[in-house]
């Protein structure tokens, strides 16, 4: 999947948007990136790894930031 977001410097329909390729993303969410590319204004971005956030019933959970 790939989904369209920006960089917390950018503007919307100002600035140019970040592409970013993951499948286990939702609206809203805010992902840390790695960016790979540019084509003119806009960006190419991979997700990093998500933190480990501890256990919880025995399994490791991980934890995204999210937009408030």
């Amino acid at each position: 999947d790939v989904w369209m977001g920006r960089t917390t410097s950018d503007a919307p329909d100002v600035d140019g948007v970040v592409w970013v390729t993951g499948s286990d993303l939702t609206i809203g969410e805010i992902v840390p990136c790695e960016i790979v590319a540019m084509n003119g204004y806009d960006l190419a971005a991979a997700p990093l790894e998500p933190e480990v956030s501890g256990k919880k019933d025995g399994k490791r959970t991980r934890k995204r930031g999210r937009a408030r």
